[in-house]
């Protein structure tokens, strides 16, 4: 497990860290347990990695980490922590990320 200090991302450097959860971008949950993108824009039951590869796509720095996500506590899951400047809103970056994870998963079916 990787613990990082306040206001040091990933690789060390300075900015925001934003804290993302696979719930956010997971298609088959209800809004209030966590989905925050439009269930469109969303994806079944993404893995943790492929949240971290989308915000990598999308330009952030990202690592996995080991957390329960408080709406869904008793199920350890991994959360994805995004190094952010300043000036981008969460919003902003979930938006993009979920972009980025729907041509993952596009490209993932076309392969199978």
């Amino acid at each position: 497990m990787v613990f990082l200090r306040e206001k040091e991302g990933p690789s060390g450097g300075s900015g925001r860290r934003i804290i993302l959860w696979p719930a956010y971008f997971d298609s088959t949950l209800p809004r209030r347990l966590g989905r925050r993108v439009p269930r469109d824009m969303g994806v079944p039951s993404p893995k943790p990695e492929d949240v971290a590869e989308a915000a990598r796509r999308a330009g952030f720095e990202a690592v996995v980490e080991e957390s329960s996500y408080p709406r869904l506590w008793w199920r350890v899951r991994r959360r994805i922590v995004v190094l952010a400047p300043e000036d981008v809103s969460k919003t902003d970056i979930i938006k993009a990320v979920a972009t980025e994870l729907r041509k993952i998963a596009a490209a993932r079916r076309k392969r199978s």
